[in-house]
């Protein structure tokens, strides 16, 4: 239940801001599903892994290239 909460602030923040930056899912509000944010959520490094590529697939086209390279 916890990483369904998460996911859908995840999905209402992306849907109100278009993107979010990694480093958001260790702040409020994730922070009030777990303490640890993402980690604390998802204890699978794997489904962690899955998520993050996922995000980052709605970052402009300019962010993502600059974080690749």
């Amino acid at each position: 239940s916890k990483q369904i909460l998460f996911l859908n602030l995840l999905q209402n923040h992306i849907a109100k801001y278009g993107a979010i930056e990694l480093d958001r899912l260790y702040d409020a509000p994730f922070t009030t599903v777990h303490s640890e944010g993402l980690d604390g959520v998802f204890a699978d490094e794997e489904q962690i892994d899955e998520l993050l590529t996922i995000i980052q697939t709605f970052k402009p086209e300019a962010v993502r290239e600059t974080a690749n390279a």
